[in-house]
């Protein structure tokens, strides 16, 4: 029941210094639905009352590209992103580098935008645990810039574990949330996660006559 996978075949380095028209070369768009992370407060069973309140940025649009050196991913939200918060999970970028779920935590290798500096700085996280459980630790530093409601950071390939830049294949999802995300499940009820649970995005890319 999924989309089929879009092979994109160019390449386009950013300057995350820059404006953010430069993502505006970059033609694959992965969307999220809008208004799914708003509080909530509901009766339920026997007399309970459910509530969240863990819902802040809601995601809607996000892209990726990359050149010989580095990865950029951009993403987008419906209203103004909130000011960096390295006391939860703000803005956080999830990867599986190697495709493989038998690897990191719950295949995920690594957090982009850890845990921020400040306003131009950030870190990636490398995953660490034991016996699959939650555990992960920094290894670098990145930039990134915000703008109103639009988000785009670089990641040196070789920090991700990527060797080589002529074919790319990894699979990625934004998780924000006014709570730091160490379980599973919180990717099913807290803040707003693109895709939602399990689910991830795949960004390929191969260009003929050039990724041979």
């Amino acid at each position: 029941g999924t989309a089929p996978v879009i092979l994109q075949d160019a390449r386009n380095p950013i300057n995350v210094t820059g404006g953010f028209e430069q993502w505006d070369a970059v033609t694959v768009t992965y969307t999220d639905y809008a208004r799914d992370c708003r509080d909530r407060n509901f009766s339920g069973y026997g007399n309970k009352v459910y509530t969240d309140t863990t819902g802040r940025n809601d995601f809607t649009a996000f892209k990726i590209t990359h050149d010989t050196k580095n990865v950029y991913f951009y993403a987008e939200t419906r209203f103004d992103i909130t000011k960096p918060d390295s006391d939860s999970s703000w803005m956080q970028l999830w990867i599986d580098a190697d495709q493989d779920v038998k690897t990191g935590w719950y295949g995920y290798d690594y957090i982009v935008n850890y845990a921020a500096r400040d306003e131009f700085t950030t870190t990636v996280a490398k995953y660490n645990g034991t016996d699959g459980k939650f555990g992960f630790e920094s290894v670098g530093e990145v930039s990134y810039r915000v703008k109103d409601n639009e988000m785009m950071i670089a990641v040196p390939l070789e920090m991700l574990g990527i060797e080589g830049y002529k074919e790319i294949k990894v699979e990625f999802k934004w998780a924000d949330s006014e709570t730091s995300y160490d379980e599973m499940e919180d990717f099913y009820c807290d803040g707003d996660i693109a895709p939602l649970g399990r689910l991830n995005y795949v960004y390929q890319n191969y260009i003929p006559g050039v990724s041979e």
